[in-house]
């Protein structure tokens, strides 16, 4: 009854006037046409650039499921280490490896120190060779010979002790051999018999992908053989979605 009222003063006025102004309607009505044709302009200049973005869009429908089952396997991984377990984390490259290991880096902050076994990788992560952090060199002087080396080194000396969990990226590089020898040095610095001088520890790295470095016509050694490696008791988590390769396809 409004609207009509509305109108009927609307048409009275133009009569009145002689102006050729059209009248307009009022209410609801005015609200839904106004709407359906705002809805059709973007309708339109979607479709226009639909060309442009479209592939945008589907990259970001990807990196959302995979941003998803990505943070439930860094919430998992997390809940491990702060419940005091060892992990190893490996997979494919393109599986998400380092995103993890940036998340856990972000949430622990100092309390988890970053390595690699190798120069590049430890760039990458922004951390230090494992040799070098643990003051190993290249692995040759016998064990006494370096331990009494980074006792005498105090800043060394103090993140040996201080470490709270050492990440070690690339693990799969560490052949046997030197995965001992670091476990020794680490347990005779700490005054600890448990593995690693008790050291909680995160191992990241694909087996398949990097093998251990070896000698010409070696046989290679992995880590994983060493008893070492059982009596730390890993938790196992293997990450399969290769989300690298959807992005390039």
């Amino acid at each position: 009854a409004g609207n009509a009222d509305a109108n009927h003063v609307c048409e009275e006025h133009h009569s009145k006037s002689g102006a050729g102004i059209q009248s307009r309607p009022f209410g609801r009505h005015a609200e839904t046409e106004a709407h359906a044709a705002r809805a059709e302009r973007e309708k339109e200049l979607f479709e226009r650039r639909f060309h442009v973005i479209g592939l945008d869009i589907i990259r970001h429908e990807q990196h959302h499921e995979q941003d998803k089952e990505e943070d439930e396997t860094y919430l998992k991984i997390l809940t491990l280490l702060k419940n005091g377990e060892n992990v190893f984390l490996t997979g494919f490259a393109g599986t998400g490896k380092s995103y993890i290991l940036n998340k856990l880096k972000e949430y622990f902050k100092k309390k988890l120190t970053i390595t690699s076994t190798t120069g590049i990788a430890a760039v990458n992560v922004k951390g230090q060779t494992l040799h070098s952090w643990a003051g190993v060199g290249l692995c040759r002087n016998t064990v006494y010979n370096t331990v009494e080396k980074i006792k005498k080194r105090p800043t060394q000396y103090r993140q040996i002790m201080n470490c709270k969990i050492l990440a070690v990226d690339e693990i799969s590089m560490l052949n046997i051999e030197a995965f001992e020898y670091i476990n020794e040095v680490l347990r005779e610095v700490r005054e600890c018999n448990d593995p690693f001088g008790g050291i909680q520890v995160f191992f990241i790295g694909d087996f398949f992908q990097l093998p251990p470095v070896e000698k010409e016509g070696e046989i290679r050694h992995y880590c994983f053989d060493s008893p070492v490696w059982d009596k730390l008791g890993l938790k196992n988590v293997v990450l399969k979605k290769n989300y690298r390769q959807n992005e390039e396809n």
